[in-house]
Formats: structure tokens, sequence, C-alpha cells
């Protein structure tokens, strides 16, 4: 099989065809996996069906994949494994017609978008402080904020709060995953943003483990919209622009935009 991650692809195969399953829902639930396995709180992953042989099966493939990444991380300031498999697994499936952008582009536009930071963080960040936020409102695989997370790191500037919204739950899961791995600060939230951006279906705080002193890197999941940045600055700007005069919102702190609708 022809992929940027072949041990961890082969690994899947020989699992999906094993078990009866298909790669892309071997994938998925990967996911679920780690997600379950980096939630401090111990919350049982909703709608697991898989039994104890299976279970190890999904433990091995997490050893595999952890592994993946800290061999390609040696070389790379930012790797994404995951979005390369849900391309290749099950991407045309889904039926939203998604394509990540290429990591060369991504690293592009993450120096384009961030310039210069000259100025102190405004958002206080539950859990993180007050810090830069860096927002993606189509975030897939999460490879922007990767991309700006690296930017951070090499001008050592304090690490940013990253923001990932996207409609497709994998997505939003590959992004929670991926953020946890490379040791960034922030949130995912699956949910509509042009229809619904001060609602939450399923959210992901992450690496809470990680602040103020490095420990545990964690993922724990929320739905409620008051647990997430994105989500109540979108309905603060709602509530000034209803009761204050035109122009007001201008001055609320604008956090760095990543993507284009």
């Amino acid at each position: 099989m022809e992929t940027v991650v072949p041990n961890l692809a082969r690994e899947i195969e020989k699992f999906s065809y094993r078990n009866g399953l298909r790669m892309a829902e071997t994938l998925t639930a990967l996911l679920d996996y780690i997600i379950g396995f980096a939630d401090p709180d111990g919350k049982p992953v909703e709608g697991w069906k898989y039994n104890q042989e299976q279970n190890e099966g999904f433990y091995s493939l997490m050893r595999c994949y952890f592994l993946t990444m800290q061999e390609k991380l040696k070389g790379d300031r930012w790797h994404d494994a995951f979005g390369d498999l849900f391309l290749e697994f099950g991407a045309n499936k889904s039926g939203l017609g998604q394509v990540f952008t290429p990591k060369h582009i991504c690293d592009l536009m993450a120096e384009c978008s961030i310039g210069e930071i000259d100025e102190e963080p405004k958002f206080c960040c539950r859990g993180f402080g007050k810090r830069i936020t860096v927002n993606d409102p189509t975030c897939g695989s999460g490879r922007m904020l990767l991309a700006a997370d690296s930017v951070f790191r090499k001008r050592e500037l304090p690490k940013p709060y990253l923001i990932g919204e996207d409609i497709d739950p994998t997505c939003c899961k590959q992004t929670a995953v991926n953020m946890m791995m490379h040791g960034c600060f922030g949130e995912v939230i699956c949910h509509d943003t042009l229809t619904e951006p001060g609602e939450v279906r399923v959210g992901y705080i992450v690496n809470e483990g990680l602040y103020p002193f490095p420990a545990v890197p964690t993922i724990r999941r929320f739905s409620d919209p008051g647990r997430f940045v994105g989500c109540r600055v979108w309905n603060y700007r709602k509530t000034i622009k209803e009761t204050e005069p035109t122009g007001t919102t201008e001055r609320l702190p604008q956090p760095v935009q990543l993507s284009l609708f």
C-alpha cells in the first residue's frame, strides 16, 4: 500500500481484514479509542461495540501510531498521520468532499497569517490563562493549526490557544488527537460554523494536563458551549452587536484567522 505512513496503514488494513471492518470504520474507532485513553475523567466512549480481543488490537494500533509519530517528528516540526490516512481510507465516503491542504501550503499560510506578534494576549482561556488565539473555522484534520503552533515555537513566542471548528465529527477527532500529540493547547468544536457558531454538538479541550507544568497530555469531552472560548466569543460579539451601536464589535480582540470561507 502506497502511503506516507506505511507501517500504520498496513496494521490498520490487517486489523480491518481480520475483524471484517471497513478501514474507515477502524480509523474512526481508533480515534475514539485514543480520545478515551487520553480522557482523565474516564468517560466511556459512546456507542463502543468492540470486544476484549478487538480492544487489545486497538491498543496495539494506538502504540503503532505513537511510535509512528515519534519517528516522524524527529525530522518534521509537525506531521498529520491521521489526515493522510483519512484521505486514503475514508474521505471520499463522507459526502463532504474533503481535500486537506498540503503541508507546505499550511506552513506558508501560517507564516503569512500570523505576521508579527507584538501585543499582549487579550483572551482569557479557561485553564490556560491569557493567550493569543488562533482559529480555523473549517479545520479538517487540524493541519493549519499545527502549522500555526509550529510558527510560534520557531519564533520562541508563548504558545497560542488553538481553536478548531468543523462540521465533520471524524475531522474534529483527528484535530483533537493531532493537537494532543503535538503538545498544543486549545479546543476543537464540532458544529456548523455558519449556522450554529454558538452551539456545540461535541467538543474537546486539549492538553489541560500540560499547563502550567508539563505533565500528562489530555483530551476532555464536553457539550456545554460555556466551556469553549470560540462559542463564548461568538455569543459575546452577538450580544454586543444587538445592544450597542454599529462598530462596537470591531473593538473586540480578533483571533488570528487561518481559513477562508
